[in-house]
């Protein structure tokens, strides 16, 4: 990456900071006059799962999980939620200008023999929990808050961008990554495969990479902060193994901690 670039990369980091917070700004400065968005407890249940290869979820905020189940449900609390069912199942919130999430929540119940070719999850604020999620495509965008996956499968490839908070995925095995991340805490545990780019932003990320170090090829951008390798501090750019899995670090503002096992 070029000088010229890295420096538009800052620019780009600090202005999307600066909109993360503005917006945080807002959100607080604005509930006082908020609605409640949560209601009755109702549940969403197709009569076959089978046919759903795409699932797409769209909430503003809450207490957000996916967990294990028998079949595929939802329960909520969440007033305005719709819901279009088939192969390509979507549900969205309605948007609100002013919103009160306390209380809220959202739970997925997915069972394990559900195959999904695509799964796209997005999430404005709160907290998102999953035991486990796979797909052949995975998008996933997150806003502000704590993200915790406990298994992520993604065998084609996957998109995640996060805005502010904590992301943390706990294992797993994922095809051509390209992550995207903007302030906070990151700790990534993962079989990497193909070729992934990694555009960190600012604070602390943590990577595992499960498998080896034989089967990696890491190539790294430096920026303004420490970038660590097994241990060893890198300075500068560097490439670093010779493996058939390429993952590009594009380094930001804080630490970075490599680690293979």
């Amino acid at each position: 990456m070029t000088d010229s670039k890295q420096i538009a990369k800052y620019i780009s980091i600090g202005a999307g900071i600066f909109m993360i917070i503005l917006a945080i700004c807002l959100l607080i400065g604005a509930l006082s006059g908020s609605m409640s968005v949560v209601g009755e407890t109702w549940r969403y249940e197709p009569d076959s799962y089978s046919e759903i290869t795409h699932l797409e979820v769209e909430i503003g905020a809450g207490e957000i999980k996916f967990e294990r189940g028998d079949r595929f449900f939802v329960v909520s609390n969440i007033k305005d939620v719709d819901i279009s069912g088939g192969a390509k199942t979507v549900i969205k919130e309605r948007h609100h200008t002013k919103a009160d999430y306390e209380g809220a929540f959202f739970t997925v119940y997915i069972p394990e023999t559900m195959s999904l070719t695509e799964l796209d999850i997005s999430t404005g604020a709160g907290t998102f929990i999953a035991d486990s999620l796979s797909a052949e495509v995975i998008d996933f965008e997150f806003g502000a808050g704590q993200v915790d996956i406990g298994e992520l499968y993604a065998t084609r490839e996957a998109d995640i961008e996060t805005g502010a908070g904590e992301l943390n995925i706990g294992g797993g095995k994922i095809r051509d990554l390209q992550l995207s991340l903007g302030a906070g805490e990151v700790n990534i545990a993962s079989e990497m495969s193909g070729r992934g780019e990694l555009d960190l932003g600012v604070g602390e990320v943590n990577i595992t990479l499960l498998g080896g170090q034989e089967s990696y090829t890491v190539e790294v951008n430096k920026g303004i902060g420490d970038i660590t390798i097994n241990g060893e501090s890198v300075s500068g750019n560097r490439t670093v193994g010779m493996g058939d899995t390429v993952v590009e670090i594009n380094g930001g503002i804080g630490s970075v901690n490599i680690v293979f096992e």
